[in-house]
């Protein structure tokens, strides 16, 4: 089985070396041959025929700027069913980072059912918008956020609050809480348990791209890895140097899903885009 995956790995490592000698494409903004970046781009690639061979996608992004600032390291679930798209973040993840005491926050911004999600800590912090198209004979169709229908919301919470005080005045009193025996031993174990989960609906799309995977980002980088996924389906990188911005494209016959992906560092007082040029 160890003699197995190692040709495989060579194979891989073969194509992959290959594959960036010859036929590729001229970017005016591609890494330089003896840059940090270039130097990873190979075990990139040979990652990702590997999860190829495994019918999974996965895509990683160097994060490359000057500054030094610790940044998040979190690792979330990510799922698309239907017109739902979520992440779960375990509890774990954002309570245990190498830096002791710290902790990173996980948010969704906006107004309700915003594409804007963002994991930031102190100092740092990484925004995820996630923009979904149609994909048809005429072309692309973005497909935006579901409105929120506020005055249906408004009327549910007055319902749950009428039907919360009718319930307390027919409940008798409560059973008082019985306090631990004196010789009780406390605790000392840390609640690392349990998980955070936000989400957004999409508004009618027509195409349809379900999948599961994870998102996470790494010291320097930040990727996706999705399982059970058809060859035919593609997963696309790059960094867009309009918006200063990291962007990672998946895509089917009939729908597309971008994950945009920015990274801001607290430097003098204000957020700023860590992107280098």
């Amino acid at each position: 089985m160890i003699r197995f995956v190692r040709t495989i790995c060579a194979a891989a490592v073969g194509v992959a070396v290959t594959g960036s000698a010859a036929g590729a494409e001229q970017n005016p903004h591609a890494p330089a041959a003896g840059s940090a970046i270039a130097r990873y781009e190979w075990p990139k690639q040979v990652l990702e025929l590997l999860a190829t061979i495994y019918g999974e996608k996965r895509k990683e992004i160097d994060i490359e700027d000057p500054f030094d600032q610790k940044c998040p390291q979190v690792t979330s679930l990510v799922s698309s069913v239907g017109d739902s798209l979520g992440f779960i973040v375990p509890y774990f993840s954002l309570v245990n980072q190498p830096d002791k005491g710290s902790s990173v926050f996980f948010a969704q911004i906006g107004p309700q059912n915003s594409p804007d999600f963002s994991f930031w800590n102190e100092s740092c912090r990484y925004t995820v918008t996630v923009r979904r198209f149609d994909i048809h004979s005429a072309g692309e169709t973005e497909v935006g956020p579901k409105p929120v229908d506020r005055k249906r919301i408004q009327q549910q919470i007055a319902e749950d609050l009428k039907a919360g005080q009718t319930l307390g005045k027919t409940q008798s009193d409560p059973e008082p809480v019985r306090p631990l025996p004196p010789d009780a031993p406390a605790s000392t174990r840390p609640f690392d348990s349990g998980v955070t989960r936000m989400g957004m609906t999409f508004d009618s799309p027509m195409g349809r791209i379900d999948f599961a995977g994870i998102l996470y980002f790494a010291p320097w980088s930040v990727a996706v890895h999705f399982v059970n996924i058809p060859k035919e389906w593609t997963l696309e990188s790059r960094r867009n140097y309009a918006l200063k911005a990291y962007e990672i494209d998946f895509s089917n016959a009939t729908a597309r899903l971008r994950f945009i992906i920015t990274k801001e560092v607290y430097a003098d007082g204000l957020w700023v885009k860590a992107f280098s040029e």
